[in-house]
């Protein structure tokens, strides 16, 4: 057996019973199982991840007793194998079933009769042309119930293209470092190396990396570039923080925000960068060294405690707040089925409370940044509108959601003066 099999059991184990994130969880498999190929666990997890409720579907179908009856361990690996007899085509029918069955007797004894079974029932049903193709758009797109509702609410017919945009993974983006490489510099120096890459058009320094490991390379460890999402980089370029400015980031690890202001504002003037996490706070330092620029002083700071010393002493103010994160589901698929749609009260109130201290906190003339890496308009657009009715004096220069279109994930971002 193949240690591609073992290493994707590994890291659906970590995701589905305890609760780790995707990335994470492939990064540490992968470390476990070092023969095993990168492509193919990210292509296996993820994809498995991204069609949850499709595939519990499928095997509840086929089982005897239904899905309530299959134990944890036979379950992830009937998911792996349905994935990859119906999704990746690099692997044959006949070789799914064979490394199911493999995986079965190493890591659940006792199983591999029984998965045998379903798998070939599930093939042989595929033959017979005897597969269920008259689904709701929740099961074929395996959202949870409530969140299609939400978004079906918010973006109405839209909602198709959402939910498939949103099961795409979009690829790495780089920012090149102004302050070191110019961005053509920055992707010639690349395609030598023999990465696969191309410009941003939606961004100044932005870079889409369609081949390569990245974060391997010793330009990135000389901070030529930072990985950051397209979405981010566009709001961070439309913020455009100038050299010589005073800007505090309320929720700055790690660190990726302020380090792309700091390149900005060609490493002159300040930048306070705080977190509620010491070791996040550790983090935006690491990150600022890479890159090395020198103006930003990580601070260990709850966005959420008014700070007196702050009031109207900066000139850009950037709140980038917990959120839902509904736009990084391209990325982290495993949200889809953690985000408690009908309970985000709490959430709104932090939001509310960290972006009335950032306008506190901007000077007269002043610019504050709102962003999210949710589409959920409730955490965006109307929270915004809800904290500003309360105030005078705000100008509402810019509000824009950016949907996860093309390489793009799903962002939020509006540029508030304070007159």
């Amino acid at each position: 057996m193949k240690q591609d099999w073992l290493a994707s059991f590994d890291s659906l184990m970590k995701v589905c019973g305890d609760g780790a994130f995707s990335n994470i969880a492939i990064k540490e498999s992968l470390s476990r199982f070092r023969e095993a190929s990168h492509g193919f666990v990210q292509s296996m997890v993820k994809g498995t991840i991204r069609n949850q409720i499709l595939l519990d579907y499928k095997i509840n179908g086929l089982a005897r007793r239904g899905i309530k009856g299959i134990k944890a361990r036979p379950l992830i690996i009937l998911r792996m194998a349905i994935f990859a007899i119906d999704m990746m085509d690099s692997v044959p029918d006949y070789a799914a079933v064979n490394e199911a069955v493999m995986l079965s007797k190493k890591v659940c004894r006792g199983a591999s009769g029984f998965i045998n079974g379903v798998l070939r029932g599930y093939i042989r049903d595929i033959k017979e042309e005897k597969i269920d193709t008259d689904l709701t758009p929740s099961l074929k797109y395996s959202f949870p119930e409530n969140l299609y509702a939400l978004l079906k609410n918010q973006y109405g017919e839209e909602v198709i293209g959402l939910m498939e945009a949103l099961n795409e993974p979009k690829p790495v983006c780089l920012r090149a470092n102004s302050t070191l490489i110019t961005r053509e510099e920055l992707l010639k120096r690349m395609k030598d190396s023999g990465f696969d890459v191309a410009p941003d058009e939606s961004t100044r320094n932005g870079v889409i990396v369609k081949q390569g490991a990245v974060i391997r390379d010793e330009m990135f460890l000389d901070g030529l570039y930072s990985v950051q999402s397209s979405s981010s980089l566009e709001a961070v370029e439309k913020f455009s923080p100038t050299s010589g400015a005073r800007v505090i980031d309320l929720c700055a690890a790690p660190g990726g925000k302020s380090v792309a202001m700091a390149e900005m504002m060609d490493n002159e003037g300040e930048i306070i960068s705080c977190d509620i996490h010491a070791h996040k706070v550790t983090l935006i330092e690491k990150n600022a060294s890479r890159a090395q620029v020198n103006i930003i002083e990580a601070k260990l700071a709850d966005a959420r405690v008014f700070d007196e010393d702050a009031k109207e002493a900066f000139d850009y103010v950037l709140a980038d707040v917990p959120c839902s994160g509904l736009g990084v589901i391209p990325n982290k698929p495993e949200i889809k089925y953690r985000v408690d749609t009908e309970n985000l009260k709490e959430l709104n109130d932090i939001q509310a409370e960290i972006l009335t201290n950032a306008i506190e906190y901007a000077r007269q003339g002043g610019l504050v940044m709102y962003s999210t890496c949710t589409i959920n308009k409730n955490e965006n657009e109307e929270l915004v509108k809800k904290v500003l009715r309360s105030r005078e004096k705000l100008e509402m220069l810019e509000s824009k959601t950016i949907l996860p279109y093309n390489d793009k994930i799903g962002f939020y971002y509006c540029i508030i003066r304070k007159l």
